[in-house]
Parts: C-alpha cells; sequence; structure tokens
C-alpha cells in the first residue's frame, strides 16, 4: 500500500456487514482509552496468485463455511506521541524484501520516506507544484477531512457529513467518465486507526457497505456493492475484516487482520 493514497478502497477501503446472528449480535464494546501505538494489518486472500503470496494455507471461517486462505503482506503502522506516522513497515510474503520507512517532523515538513513532504498550516499534505511530480491540489475543511483534490486530468470530490464520508466521486475531465462511491456506517462503532494522518482526517464510524458505480457519461455502466463482516478481540476492537469480492469473473474473499499496540 502506497502511503500517499486517497480513500478510495482500502483504503481505503474499510467496510462491514452487519448480518444477523453473527459475531456481531454479540460483540463487546470497543475500549476507546486505547492511544495507538502500533497498528498491524495483515492482508490476506482466498485468490491464489503464487508467486506473489504463499499458498492457501490456513483455513477460517468465513460465512459460516470454511474456507482456505492465504496471506499476501503485512504491513505495520507506527505513531508519535502526537499520533503523527512515524514508521511504515511492509513485508510481502515470499522472497522479497520487507520495506522499513521512518519519518520525522518539522513544521511545514514530513521528513524521510523516499522523498520529504510538504504540508499546510492544518499539518496535512500541501499543493504539489513542482516540475518533478505530477501537479496535485488538496482543500480540506476546517475539520481536517480532504472535500477535493485534483491532479492531471482527475478530479475527485469527498462529501463529509457527520464526520463521516458519504459519497466520493472520481471524474476524468477528458471523457467526463467517472467512478462514483457511497459509504454506510455503524454509527455505534468507532472506525479503525488513520493509517496516514497527514492525507486528512478518515470517517469517525466503522462503515458498513460501499457501493461503486461507474458512468460513461450518463449511462451508468456497472454497480458493485462490497458488505464486509467484522470480528472484534476481547477489548471490543477490529480483529478482523472480510468481504467477498464479487467485482472480478470469479468473486474471492479478501480478510485482513488486525492487532493493536497502545501507547503507555
Amino acid at each position: 500500500m502506497k502511503i500517499r493514497t486517497t480513500l478510495a478502497f482500502l483504503s481505503v477501503s474499510l467496510v462491514v456487514f452487519l448480518d444477523a446472528c453473527t459475531v456481531q449480535d454479540h460483540r463487546p464494546g470497543p475500549d476507546l482509552s486505547c492511544q495507538v501505538l502500533t497498528f498491524t494489518a495483515i492482508e490476506k486472500s482466498s485468490r491464489s496468485e503464487i508467486p506473489y503470496w504463499q499458498p492457501l494455507d490456513e483455513t477460517a471461517q468465513l460465512d459460516g463455511k470454511p474456507v482456505q486462505i492465504g496471506t499476501k503482506y503485512t504491513e505495520k503502522y507506527t505513531y508519535d506521541e502526537q499520533n503523527r506516522l512515524s514508521q511504515y513497515y511492509r513485508n510481502p510474503t515470499g522472497n522479497f524484501t520487507p520495506t522499513t520507512l521512518n519519518y520525522t517532523y518539522e513544521p511545514g515538513l514530513m521528513k524521510g520516506g523516499y522523498s520529504d513532504i510538504a504540508l499546510n498550516d492544518q499539518g496535512l499534505l500541501a499543493d504539489i507544484n513542482t516540475n518533478t511530480q505530477v501537479p496535485t491540489y488538496y482543500t480540506y475543511n476546517a475539520e481536517g477531512y480532504l472535500i477535493r483534490k485534483e491532479t492531471l486530468g482527475m478530479v475527485q470530490t469527498y462529501t463529509i457529513v457527520d464526520g463521516n464520508l458519504i459519497n466520493e466521486e472520481a471524474i476524468l475531465v477528458a471523457t467526463g467518465s467517472k467512478v462514483v462511491y457511497e459509504y454506510e456506517y455503524d454509527l455505534t462503532r468507532p472506525n479503525l486507526p488513520n493509517i496516514a494522518p497527514q492525507e486528512g482526517k478518515t470517517s469517525k464510524n466503522l462503515p458498513t457497505k460501499m457501493t461503486t458505480r461507474g458512468y460513461e457519461g450518463s449511462n451508468e455502466q456497472h454497480v458493485n456493492v462490497f458488505d464486509y463482516h467484522y470480528e472484534y478481540d476481547e477489548n471490543g476492537r477490529v480483529k478482523r475484516r472480510y468481504f467477498l469480492d464479487t467485482s472480478v469473473s470469479v468473486p474471492y474473499y479478501r480478510i485482513t487482520d488486525f492487532t493493536y499496540t497502545c501507547r503507555e
């Protein structure tokens, strides 16, 4: 995962399905006292894509049935006392070299990683208008949520309601083609930790569904709905998220396991 991403998916991407008679019915309340020091995400899948990750060597109970899954990669995020990203670690499964990026901060600057990153007065990504990088322009609201991003040939707009991203549109300027992302939330649950605070705030609540719609002009070309399940640890924090990806010809499960370390 690249650190400088938008909220198109993972992120991106972060939604759940709350259906009857599942773990969600008996979940404990979340422990909100934890100031996250480290947050680890292990990405897994029921689709084997050797050599990119190992064979499907783990059996998981998904949607009430056993499913063989395998690990793709591990990511770990570490934060400083001001809740800023201080280290990013990525270890792909297989014969690959892990990556570790360390960050420090000065006024208006996030230093380290592959290159230094300019920050605005809110401590968020500043506009990029140099000749050596693709010009990119960010607009944030007063609360620190990204509401517009412009880059070469594309405009992305984000609609925030009560602290949650409910709609995102990505439009190709040249053709007018666009993709729309619509989000729904469990308003009783806090969201997962913000993995990249320098990109702006993320939704405050845990998403329950994401619907994507693709358009050519005014004609809707496709619709994909992603319903996600969550499992919780003894402290009420999310320990597993999974969903069935039906946007491809052969649907498969995408799973992420999470662990947390709290700052003492």
